[in-house]
């Protein structure tokens, strides 16, 4: 079943989103279903999250264009309040373009794995194609011991298996790639403000009049 649970359970998707807001970051849109504030996911996390790491999360995400928002205000109060939104088809979206960039440069590495002969010193210094290696009369150009031929045959294999293994994540993320949030919240456009995650979002305006934020 397609849902967001489960596209978080796949490795490249987990990963992909720790590297953009941390350990916190997976468990975050796990509990995203539909709109939210702030404040609800912090009443459910951990007690030693702060209120300040979960907004900072959510700016990071806002910035991929995963996370969307809508700010309402209190008519009584004056404050505002930031309601948000999970695009889980901008995670796929993101995660197919890198990957299949990876899998370029992987498979330019296991052609020339594949089409040069690569010579390397007993001292494990750097490794080089025959025609650089031939330059410096087959002599390490960092420790001048002896250069002999490298059996890259374990290398290959392993090239090989990235490059399957990771088409077949993204096959399997492929079907969530229409996957959208249960309601749905306008992009905020280009000059819409920051969201500061070190504090409570508050305008120029508000700061000079003292207004609070919910």
């Amino acid at each position: 079943m397609a849902d967001l649970s489960n596209l978080l359970k796949i490795p490249i998707v987990h990963n992909f989103l720790i590297e953009i807001g941390g350990e916190t970051c997976p468990k975050l849109i796990s509990l995203c279903n539909g709109s939210f504030t702030d404040e609800e996911i912090f009443n459910v996390l951990e007690n030693d999250t702060k209120l300040t790491k979960i907004r900072s999360v959510l700016n990071k995400l806002h910035y991929k264009g995963i996370a969307t928002y809508e700010r309402t205000r209190d008519k009584n109060s004056g404050w505002y309040t930031y309601t948000w939104n999970i695009k889980p088809e901008r995670i796929v979206e993101l995660i197919t373009q890198i990957h299949n960039e990876s899998i370029e440069d992987f498979e330019k590495r296991l052609e020339n794995e594949q089409n040069y002969i690569y010579f390397q010193c007993p001292n494990n210094c750097e490794r080089m194609p025959f025609e650089i290696a031939s330059e410096y009369n087959f002599k390490c150009p960092e420790c001048n011991s002896d250069m002999q031929t490298t059996d890259n045959t374990q290398l290959i294999k392993d090239l090989k298996n990235t490059i399957k293994d990771t088409r077949k994540q993204i096959e399997e993320i492929s079907k969530f790639k229409h996957l959208k949030p249960e309601e749905k919240i306008p992009v905020p456009s280009e000059t819409a403000e920051p969201i500061n995650s070190e504090e409570t979002i508050i305008t120029q305006k508000e700061k000079q009049t003292g207004t609070k934020l919910a």
